[in-house]
Formats: structure tokens, sequence, C-alpha cells
């Protein structure tokens, strides 16, 4: 298993570059929007957001802008498996909440514990 990235939540556009660039020493990697429709399915949040995917060495921090704080959020770990099919089958078995979004190019995976804690999960 390898740490993909993490997720969390900023409040304002310039620490992007004021702290998690300038401070701690990440890189922009690229920058997207996450609509509506998308982050209501995975996050249960009826809003788009921007989004910044920073990297320094190994780490990788996807930062969503948010400018309220509010439950539910985007924070959610990132990993990737050898055998991700037999994992979603098995947190289907013990009754986990499995989240499957179809895409063009690939789809996504969510799995939720009991304590809300989301979990991407990614083929490696």
């Amino acid at each position: 298993m390898d740490f993909q990235h993490m997720a969390m939540s900023c409040r304002d556009k310039e620490e992007i570059n004021g702290f998690y660039i300038d401070v701690l020493g990440f890189e922009l990697e690229k920058s997207f929007e996450i609509n509506n429709e998308l982050s209501a399915r995975i996050f249960h949040i009826d809003k788009s957001a921007d989004v910044f995917l920073l990297k320094n060495g190994n780490v990788r921090l996807e930062v969503f802008l948010n400018r309220e704080d509010q439950q539910p959020t985007y924070r959610h770990i990132c990993i990737s498996v050898n055998e991700r099919e037999k994992i979603v089958e098995y947190a289907r078995q013990k009754n986990y909440t499995v989240e499957r979004i179809e895409r063009d190019k690939f789809d996504l995976i969510f799995i939720r514990d009991n304590s809300g804690n989301i979990f991407e999960v990614k083929q490696a």
C-alpha cells in the first residue's frame, strides 16, 4: 500500500501561496474545479469548489477552497493498493459504504468507515 494524498479545506486562496507553497515548500502540481454534482456524490456537499493539488517530495495535498466551516467536509485519505477490487468487495461484505463513480478515463472508489472517515482507493 502506498499513501497517495491527503485532502483538506482552506478558506482563503491566498493561503495556497502564502502558507502551503512559501512556508511548507509545496509546489502547485495542478488545479481544477470539482463540480457540484460530483462534490455532492462523493462528499455530500452540493456545491463546486476549486481544488489545488500540491506536492513536496513524496507528499501530496489536495486543498479544497471552502470559505466556510461546514460538515460534511472534503477531508479524505487516498491510498493505492495492488488489489483494489478485492478490498472493495471485502468492504461491502463488512457492510461499509462503497461509492463507485464511473468516469470516462477511470472510475473513483470511496469507502467510508463507521466514523465517517473517507478513503479514496486507487489501483496501484
